[in-house]
């Protein structure tokens, strides 16, 4: 029997028996820095950005503690609840739309994944950015007409300033945006 043999498949969730075992680190976010609790082992095995910071020998790794001052709570606790449970849910929407500090928008539905979207491409969590990736083309598609009423040339900008250009769903956006 060959060791392939014997791994098990991957899948997205630790064992339960798993997480606890690494401990926690401290996720200051915001610029309140609003403390979020979470197991060291969910974020190394999600995000290369928390397994290249947490395990070296930087200054967070030795005091569990990273600092996201300039990211929004309301989008790190989207992460959160993904990392925990690896899906979303309409409730959790609506409950980040509540705390949203997006001025605005009254449909946060596309804002919230398009800065969940970034915020999965600066911290390098591909899952995460690629379920983000799909429900914010899914919305640019299906719910434009909406969006389009509340400040879509915000949306857009914002876009362009913090996703990577190379990104398709930019393009998305800027072909709906002339097509409407």
């Amino acid at each position: 029997m060959t060791d392939s043999d014997t791994d098990e498949p991957q899948t997205g969730l630790v064992a339960p028996g798993d997480a606890p075992g690494e401990g926690l680190v401290t996720v200051e976010i915001g610029p309140d820095l609003k403390q979020f609790y979470i197991h060291k082992a969910l974020l190394v095995r999600h995000s290369e950005y928390f397994a290249k910071a947490l395990p070296g020998p930087w200054i967070e790794a030795q005091e569990n503690v990273i600092t996201l001052d300039n990211v929004g709570e309301d989008i790190f606790e989207l992460f959160v609840h993904w990392l925990y449970n690896q899906k979303i849910h309409n409730d959790i929407m609506g409950h980040i739309e509540s705390l949203s500090r997006c001025p605005g928008f009254e449909d946060l539905d596309i804002i919230c994944y398009a800065r969940a979207y970034g915020f999965g491409d600066r911290i390098l969590a591909s899952d995460f950015q690629r379920l983000m990736n799909s429900e914010l083309v899914d919305h640019i598609r299906n719910c434009w007409e909406v969006w389009f009423l509340y400040s879509v040339s915000d949306t857009i900008v914002w876009a362009f300033e913090n996703i990577p250009s190379d990104r398709p769903v930019l393009q998305l956006m800027v072909d709906r945006f002339y097509d409407f």
